[in-house]
């Protein structure tokens, strides 16, 4: 045994003083061997950071990954510790970023209560500006469907410090998905296609339960068939410059398009069914145009789940000899169609043919294509399921133009009156010309003129004054909607005593049809004219209210029920029976709370018309109108208001009128519009 050893130990741990002696040291009588069942915990070390770049400012989240990382651990960046540090495990650190003086990689550090400590040379890299820090393509990263249905959605996420951190949507970030061809850089492929994305909810982005990061999505509508690859990008600049992400964040900012979302299109589209909707026979006169023609067609996966026009889907309608087959002749005359709307799973397009000069019987159809036009399919009035037959085809009769319109009236007022340069009352004429008034709208051969000269004078002589009247809707005259009605207000800047009347044109004006109050079976009487005063007489209004009803609604693009409103005058007699000489009533609509006698011209006025019906209105006249042209939903106040001078100057009236001739706001008729 080597005693010199074994007294050596003996003193050391008794006199507790620091020596030496062969293969140990001794210092303060505690050995640098663990006791029995201790270990020293091994050093921290890094693996990576994510992201792992950030702004100069700081406050960027990151993890950092490794192992042997302790609970009380301190980040530093460089020299700089991190103000916020959670170890979540031995691997995991979340950590934010402390500002820097400059851009560029630094070396992150991570020390543990027990000083010992790891690194990785440029961990982390500040930049200047803030940018996107990160971003990924999500669920789905492969979908396969067939052509025409809406692949997605497919889900995006960016994190940008500073911006997408905020709760709700980070303002400024502009979003788009894409899909392009595969194995292709979305960066620089024009073929990539693109859509806008919707911003969907804040989410955890590099770092998780941070919530520092926006979710979006987007849907693709159908696209040819083929494969390809799906990726999203992001702008903080208005679209001038665009981040790409795939689906593996890990390699931003690079993109990779093995790591793209992946979509599969099989399939192609078809036509299912088409068809030419009735009426069954169509009257043209030679060398016109018809009234709109319509088509419908069904291609499953696009008419029934895209809306608006579909680009590739080619319309037209056509005429040809009578009962002859579109497909097989080449007599046919072909003319565009335009979508018109969606209609249930179909497309509904529109269109018109030039009739032939010829008069005589011809067949019309549609047909569809949906390969440029190099097959096309035939459309009949029971739909294309069981191929074209002319037996139900659409008939086209041509007739030659009659030169004049069968009949025309001076439909309302009988007379009237106003003041120089002042509207009147609104004069109403109607026609009829069979084969044309009876179709919906305006007949495009008629010209409609209202006019007016010296009393009891004949309106051929040359001393008439004729205006253009513009079309006001159809009528039914002799049967349903087989006419069309015409209006003017006109203005006479004279006074005096007129006649007046209508006449009608159905060849461009070479001709007219006289109309009188009795109609023009019997020509024209001037006994039977229209009579009209302009004068300058002017009476006072000496109390008015708006009547009934106090509350309405009604739907946006709707007319309101009638609305009453009546005027007392003792100067213009309103005591007397039938209507008050010189006094004119307009029925206004306006923003709630407003005061019209103050602002006028934010009121929309429309001339009321003198209700001789009113059994109850003792000394008053009343008056009747409805409201309608309302620019949106909401709610307005509504009013009637009065003028004897010939709108020098108009009083307003409330529907209380007890304290007239004071006009309230809060007592204006209440009107809702939904």
């Amino acid at each position: 045994m080597n005693f010199q050893k074994f007294f050596t130990f003996i003193a050391c741990v008794f006199l507790q003083i620091e020596c030496s002696s062969g293969n140990g040291s001794v210092k303060d009588g505690k050995t640098d061997v663990p006791p029995d069942g201790e270990n020293i915990a091994p050093a921290p070390y890094i693996e990576s950071v994510h992201p792992g770049r950030g702004p100069l400012s700081g406050g960027t989240v990151v993890e950092v990954n490794g192992g042997n990382f302790h609970v009380g651990a301190k980040v530093l960046f460089a020299s700089r510790e991190s103000p916020s540090v959670e170890v979540r495990n031995s691997s995991l650190i979340v950590a934010t970023t402390p500002p820097a003086d400059a851009p560029g990689p630094v070396t992150l550090r991570v020390i543990n209560p027990d000083g010992q400590s790891g690194e990785l040379a440029g961990g982390f890299v500040y930049v200047e500006s803030v940018g996107i820090t990160w971003c990924s393509i999500g669920e789905p990263l492969s979908v396969t469907i067939t052509a025409g249905e809406q692949a997605g959605p497919f889900t995006g996420i960016v994190e940008a410090p500073g911006i997408t951190s905020l709760e709700g949507q980070g303002a400024g970030v502009s979003a788009e998905a894409g899909f392009g061809p595969n194995g292709s850089d979305p960066g620089t492929n024009q073929d990539w296609l693109w859509v806008e994305a919707s911003f969907e909810e804040d989410c955890d982005g590099a770092v998780s339960g941070q919530m520092a990061a926006d979710k979006y999505s987007a849907l693709f509508s159908a696209v040819e068939p083929g494969s390809y690859d799906v990726a999203f990008r992001f702008s903080l600049d208005g679209g001038t410059t665009w981040t790409y992400c795939d689906s593996n964040p890990s390699d931003f900012p690079e993109y990779r398009a093995e790591d793209s979302a992946k979509l599969e299109v099989t399939g192609a589209p078809q036509i299912a069914s088409c068809i030419i909707e009735p009426p069954a026979v169509i009257t043209v006169y030679a060398g016109e145009n018809s009234e709109p023609i319509f088509g419908r067609i069904e291609v499953p996966g696009y008419t029934d789940s895209i809306s608006g026009k579909i680009d590739f889907i080619l319309s037209q309608v056509g005429y040809g000899p009578d009962g002859s087959s579109p497909e097989a002749s080449t007599r046919w005359e072909w003319k565009d169609a335009n979508f018109d709307s969606d209609s249930g799973n179909q497309d509904r397009y529109s269109g018109n043919i030039t009739a032939p000069v010829s008069q005589g019987s011809y067949d019309v159809a549609y047909r569809f294509s949906i390969d440029s036009g190099e097959t096309w399919v035939y459309c009949d009035m029971d739909g294309s399921s069981n191929g074209y037959s002319p037996s139900s085809s659409v008939s086209l009769i041509v007739t030659e133009e009659p030169v004049m319109p069968d009949w025309c009236n001076l439909q309302y007022p009988s007379e009237t009156w106003s003041g120089p340069g002042f509207p009147t009352d609104p004069i109403y004429g109607r026609v009829l010309m069979a084969g044309c008034t009876e179709r919906t709208g305006a007949c495009s051969r008629i010209t409609a003129e209202f006019g007016y000269g010296p009393r009891g004078s004949d309106p051929t002589s040359g001393g008439w004054t004729w205006q253009r009247a513009d079309y006001f809707k159809d009528v039914d005259q002799f049967g349903t909607k087989d006419a069309d009605e015409y209006i003017i207000q006109a203005e006479v800047s004279s006074t005096g005593e007129y006649s007046y009347a209508y006449r009608f044109s159905a060849d461009g004006e070479s001709n007219w049809i006289l109309c009188d109050l009795d109609g023009s079976d019997d020509g024209f009487n001037i006994a039977d004219a229209g009579y009209l005063r302009i004068v300058t007489t002017t009476v006072n209004i000496d109390w008015c209210v708006t009547q009934w009803p106090l509350h309405t609604s009604v739907p946006l693009g709707g007319e309101t029920e009638m609305i009453y409103g009546q005027v007392y005058s003792a100067s213009g007699d309103t005591a007397s029976p039938g209507r008050a000489m010189n006094i004119i009533a307009e029925l206004g609509f306006g923003p709630d709370g407003s005061l019209p006698g103050i602002l006028p011209d934010t009121w929309t006025w429309k001339r009321a018309n003198y209700n001789p019906s009113c059994s109850g209105c003792g000394n008053n006249d009343e008056f009747m109108a409805t409201l309608s042209g309302f620019p949106s939903a909401g709610s307005y106040d509504y009013a009637y208001r009065f003028t004897g001078n010939w709108g020098v100057t108009w009083v307003y009236c409330d529907t209380s009128g007890f304290d007239y001739p004071a006009y309230t706001a809060s007592e204006a008729g209440d009107l809702t519009v939904e």
